[in-house]
């Protein structure tokens, strides 16, 4: 059954995944190129563990839409290790590392809940201990996916008996808890880390879309506002919290706020958003007044092959500022359509 190789869907979305994540479809064995990795007899069917990586993507997919991007990193990344020894890329290209047994000792499982970590009058690190404890998390926190986050977990859980406490610790614990779908254990740690650092960039990120997600969404509103103010507003850095925060404008009933947030999100990086998202922007920001705005999403949507409806607006647009020799060219690309010459008025 498995002889004729997987279905065309799947193959593509196998390619689109492994080019997404750094990979390289070329198969092994050519000059320059990783050798296949040796596989177990014991190894899951190809079909299997092909579903398991369709899985893991659709997740990331549907965590990218909410603007969840932290969530979103280690479950793509999982899905390319599932995908890697179906395909026999060498996982030292990416730096992959293999999931983390489960850590011994007595630590609570994540289903008995989240227990408390230490007063926090807690003594602070020394420079020294702390810059191990570093070393100790950074292992951790590239390992972590779904499929490692309850491991992950109580290897976190050790390092608070142990009496450290640190907000990077507490904010990884509380992605530990959330990539296991426990929502109110992950808020639990990302406001023990918010007490222990209240300028933390990631745990306020993660807590809003936590809000964000479960309807609470003036509180979403201003931790994202505040998280935006810690980082540089024009940086890759900003847009998690840029990101979430226009979803909480959004379904404030705040479209206009919504829209000049997508703008600035573009500006930054013009393909972070969907299309329909930035089509959306564009249509506000007209009703606005801000044509030139509008102009600016709608040139970058023609570019990337927008249908004949936001060709027209755009033309429209150009044509009610004077612009006609550029609108000249957008009516030759809407023209050049199937089935544009029928809609026109």
């Amino acid at each position: 059954m498995l002889g004729s190789g997987p279905p065309p869907q799947r193959r593509s979305l196998r390619r689109a995944l492994i080019r997404f994540l750094g990979g390289d479809p070329q198969p092994a064995g050519v000059a320059g190129q990783p050798a296949p990795v040796a596989r177990s007899s014991t190894a899951l069917p190809a079909a299997l563990t092909l579903e398991q990586a369709e899985r893991c993507y659709a997740f990331a997919e549907q965590l990218t839409q909410q603007g969840a991007l932290d969530l979103a990193g280690p479950l793509y990344r999982q899905a390319y290790q599932t995908l890697r020894g179906i395909v026999g890329l060498e996982g030292a290209a990416m730096g992959l590392r293999p999931s983390l047994p489960p850590a011994g000792g007595t630590g609570a499982s994540g289903a008995m809940g989240a227990p408390r970590s230490p007063a926090v009058s807690a003594a602070p690190a020394s420079a020294p201990a702390a810059a191990t404890l570093k070393q100790r998390l950074q292992p951790l926190k590239e390992q972590l996916s779904a499929s490692t986050a309850e491991a992950v977990q109580q290897q976190l859980q050790g390092l608070i008996q142990e009496g450290h406490r640190d907000p990077d610790l507490t904010n990884l614990m509380g992605l530990a808890y959330l990539l296991q779908n426990q929502a109110a254990q992950a808020e639990h740690w990302f406001r023990d880390t918010l007490i222990l650092n209240p300028n933390h960039y990631r745990a306020m990120v993660n807590l809003g879309g936590i809000c964000l997600a479960s309807g609470r969404l003036e509180e979403a509103s201003q931790l994202l506002t505040t998280a935006t103010g810690l980082v540089d507003p024009n940086s890759n850095e900003a847009l998690a919290s840029l990101t979430n925060l226009s979803l909480a404008q959004q379904q404030l009933g705040r479209p206009m706020e919504a829209a000049q947030l997508v703008l600035r999100i573009h500006r930054i990086k013009a393909d972070h958003l969907r299309p329909e998202s930035l089509a959306a922007a564009a249509q506000t920001l007209e009703s606005m007044g801000e044509d030139e705005a509008a102009i600016e999403l709608l040139q970058h949507l023609r570019r990337r092959g927008a249908e004949s409806g936001t060709i027209r607006q755009l033309a429209q647009l150009l044509e009610r500022r004077g612009d006609f020799q550029e609108a000249a060219m957008v009516y030759r690309d809407l023209l050049a359509q199937p089935g544009a010459v029928a809609q026109q008025p």
